[in-house]
C-alpha cells in the first residue's frame, strides 16, 4: 500500500509567495536606481572612443588624400572641416563619417591647444585643431567629461599618435 501525504503539504503557502515577491521587488528597485549611472558612463565611453577614432581617421584621411582637416566645437557638439585651397576657406564636412555630431546634454568636452595656433587662411573662423596632410596635428589635449565627474582625456604632441592620457584607464 502506498502512503500518501496529506494534501495540505503540497505547494507553497500564500505567505511564502508574498515574501518572495517582496524580495524580488526590493532587488528590482535597487537595480533600477543604479541603471542611469551605468548608461551615462557607457555613453561617455562611447562618445570618447568615437571622438578618438574620428580624429585618428581624419588624420589618416588627411595624409592619404593630401587635404587639410580641421576640428572644432559647434553648438552642443563638434564638426570636422576641410580646407578648400581654391576658395582658401574652411568648409564643414557633411559626409560620413565626418558629419557634424551632437553630444548628449550631460556630456561636454574641452579642447586645449598647446603652443601657437596654426592657421592656413586669414579667416577668423579657422578650426583650432588642425590635422595636416603632412601627418602633423596641432598639439592638443581633449577632455571629454560628464557633470558627475567622469572624464576621459586624449592628447597628442603633434607628431605621435593620438592616445589616452596615462592616468585614464580607457586604453
Amino acid at each position: 500500500m502506498i502512503s500518501r501525504r496529506p494534501r495540505s503539504n503540497w505547494g507553497f503557502t500564500l505567505i511564502e509567495i508574498l515574501v518572495v515577491i517582496l524580495i524580488v521587488s526590493i532587488m528590482s528597485g535597487i537595480a533600477v536606481t543604479q541603471l542611469p549611472g551605468f548608461v551615462q558612463s557607457g555613453d561617455l565611453d562611447l562618445e570618447s572612443r568615437r571622438l578618438k577614432t574620428l580624429l585618428s581617421m581624419a588624420r589618416e584621411e588627411a595624409q592619404s588624400q593630401v587635404i587639410e582637416f580641421g576640428f572644432k566645437a559647434i553648438d552642443e557638439g563638434y564638426a570636422f572641416y576641410r580646407y578648400d585651397e581654391v576658395a582658401q576657406s574652411w568648409i564643414q564636412y557633411e559626409e560620413s563619417p565626418f558629419y557634424p555630431r551632437t553630444l548628449p546634454e550631460y556630456i561636454d568636452f574641452e579642447l586645449k591647444i598647446s603652443g601657437d595656433k596654426l592657421s592656413l587662411s586669414e579667416e577668423e573662423d579657422t578650426p583650432a585643431l588642425l590635422l595636416l596632410s603632412s601627418g602633423e596635428v596641432s598639439p592638443f589635449s581633449l577632455r571629454v567629461f560628464q557633470e558627475d565627474g567622469l572624464e576621459r582625456t586624449m592628447e597628442s604632441d603633434g607628431y605621435s599618435d593620438i592616445h589616452w592620457r596615462e592616468d585614464d584607464s580607457n586604453e
